[in-house]
């Protein structure tokens, strides 16, 4: 047998061939990879953007949805408040001017009903007003509770002392609120009006 002669130098001139190979596909591997990662950054950057618009568009057709719906709720109660039977229960209490709750207890009962059904009417818009249903300037705009809690005040201040507790309390919170929201309007109206 004939001895196998190994030439060792082009051995490693091979291998170091190989590496150089290996080395340059590998760079090779890496551009393209991140290109292919640079193409998907694009890519996930414009996904995120269309969903950054679709949850402002969904979020500003929730809110126009919400404002329908206070809308609708407000002109439910504007269309009660103008029936024949609450107009004639806001004239009764209007007219009357009560002074007193003894007053009010001397009344004969179809006009006692009058001011427990405006001061009910009253309390549930506050209630709308305190849940953040229906903001207070649309109130405002439709009502005038004021007027409403001043006629009724010696009728709710004699229920609470009967009751021996708060009756009619978002009745309450809702005269309070319009004499902020009355006090901030007035506020913002002589501002704009105050020369520079």
């Amino acid at each position: 047998m004939l001895p196998l002669a190994i030439d060792f130098s082009q051995v490693s001139s091979d291998a170091a061939f190989v590496s150089s190979l290996a080395i340059a596909l590998g760079a090779v591997f890496v551009v393209l990879q991140i290109r292919d990662n640079r193409k998907l950054i694009i890519a996930s950057t414009e996904q995120a953007k269309a969903a950054v618009i679709q949850a402002k568009l969904s979020t500003d057709q929730l809110k126009q949805n919400n404002d329908l719906a206070d809308m609708e709720m407000i002109m439910r109660i504007y269309e009660f408040a103008n029936t024949a039977e609450v107009q004639t229960s806001w004239l009764k209490v209007n007219d009357l001017g009560l002074k007193s709750f003894e007053e009010f207890q001397r009344l004969p009962e179809k006009e006692k009903v009058a001011f427990y059904q405006m001061a009910a009417l009253f309390e549930s818009i506050g209630v709308l007003v305190d849940r953040g249903f229906v903001s207070v300037a649309t109130i405002d705009d439709m009502f005038v509770p004021e007027r409403a809690w001043q006629k009724l005040s010696p009728f709710i201040e004699g229920i609470n002392k009967e009751a021996g507790e708060e009756v009619y309390v978002f009745f309450r919170k809702l005269n309070e609120r319009m004499k902020e929201h009355r006090e901030k309007s007035q506020s913002a109206t002589e501002g704009a009006r105050a020369p520079s």
